[in-house]
């Protein structure tokens, strides 16, 4: 209704109250509209986290003695960055702090890896020496500087309704719905939805009705997130085949940047609700991820998990890479083109993944699950227009090969 909501807040034996015309819950994990209202939901991705801190600075500059890998950095220190370690059904991150200490994770599907393993520091420690040995040594070296240790288990969850302009009331970044910490999507969904929050908001404020506004940005965000999801849902266990999460990686970033990306650098999120003829492109690129997302498992399954992997310069001549990176930085000059040039270009992408994969696996004739798949992905109507997409568009806008893998040359380990 129109009546004012009254908060109440307790802070020991203080209790304060006072109104609001709206409720935005940044609460956190602590969740706590959604579970005032019961929009709690869990989540089918259903992976665990533990991390600690150890004040040291991690340097991964020096792990390996391999010339060719200490001087394929010009420029930047390695250490700075986010690395991520990857084994079947996990993932290692390894965060430089500004304080000097470095973050330790380990992020795992227990399908694969039971939180049991791992959920002290104890074991944590004897887990990294099975799976990533480096890793566990140097943190041996400095067992005495070892600062915390935090478990989170089946860390992503999901709420039933995002927005109500009805009711007046949002929730916001964690109190709403988690993903996964891989790629940090959840600073991401902060963004876009605080966007949504404040459109809404600013627009009732100066009288509009937003209700209908509420239920669209509310679809929107949730069908978003959906995407988002699949991304990570059933697929840790292609972290144990490096041709394949390396080609996922690659994807994964293209799509973010040349679709989520273009949208948010355009200010385009809130501006769905007024212009309905968006939705059907927007679902278009939704299909598009979700079918790769089942491509990728399709793959890894009849790839051999040989431990070999390619380096690939995502920035290489004729790299699409640079193309959606250029395109999200400030407004495009006209949106609407710029749109449909990034998803013919996605799908001239995807097509050329596919074709190539495709034509791999059809010389492998002597193995019958192999045969399978490349039967049923050439009989896939899906696949076979993003193929034909990739033949049409390489005639005047050809795009690189070179971060297909058996395009680039193997690093094999023995």
């Amino acid at each position: 209704g129109e009546r004012p909501h009254v908060l109440t807040v307790q802070d020991g034996n203080i209790s304060t109250s006072t109104t609001a015309r709206w409720v935005v819950d940044a609460s956190g994990r602590n969740r706590t509209l959604a579970r005032q209202l019961g929009l709690r939901r869990g989540s089918e991705h259903n992976c665990n986290a533990v991390w600690l801190r150890v004040a040291a600075e991690v340097d991964v500059n020096q792990w390996s003695d391999d010339p060719s890998w200490r001087s394929r950095l010009t420029e930047g220190d390695r250490a700075l960055s986010t690395n991520h370690l990857m084994g079947e059904g996990y993932w290692v991150w390894l965060i430089r702090l500004a304080s000097g200490a470095t973050s330790v994770g380990i992020v795992a599907d227990p399908a694969f890896h039971p939180l049991e393993r791992f959920n002290t520091l104890a074991k944590a420690q004897a887990w990294l020496g099975e799976y990533e040995p480096q890793c566990a040594a140097v943190l041996a070296q400095h067992q005495n500087s070892i600062k915390d240790f935090r478990v989170m288990r089946h860390y992503s969850h999901a709420v039933a309704k995002v927005y109500d302009g009805r009711d007046r009331w949002c929730l916001t970044g964690d109190a709403a719905i988690f993903l996964d910490p891989l790629y940090s999507s959840g600073l991401d969904l902060i963004a876009i939805g605080n966007g949504l929050i404040t459109d809404m908001l600013v627009r009732e404020l100066d009288g509009e009705d937003v209700v209908a506004r509420a239920g669209i940005s509310d679809s929107l965000f949730r069908s978003l997130t959906e995407m988002w999801l699949a991304v990570y849902r059933n697929q840790y266990g292609l972290m144990g085949s490096p041709i394949v999460m390396s080609a996922k990686v690659i994807w994964d970033i293209a799509f973010y940047w040349g679709f989520l990306g273009l949208l948010y650098s355009n200010g385009r999120f809130a501006r769905v609700a007024d212009d309905p003829g968006v939705v059907p492109h927007l679902q278009g690129l939704i299909d598009l991820s979700n079918r790769m997302q089942q491509f990728f498992r399709e793959w890894a399954a009849v790839e051999p998990r040989r431990p070999s992997a390619t380096f690939v310069d995502l920035y290489s001549p004729m790299s699409f890479m640079s193309t959606f990176h250029t395109a999200m930085i400030g407004r495009a000059t006209d949106y609407t083109a710029q749109f449909h040039a990034n998803a013919r270009l996605l799908r001239q992408v995807a097509g050329q993944l596919v074709e190539t994969v495709v034509a791999e696996k059809c010389e492998r004739f002597s193995e019958d699950d192999v045969m399978r798949q490349a039967q049923a992905w050439q009989s896939d109507a899906f696949l076979r227009e993003l193929r034909s997409a990739y033949r049409h568009e390489q005639l005047t806008n050809p795009i690189s090969p070179d971060w297909v893998p058996g395009c680039v040359p193997a690093l094999e380990f023995s």
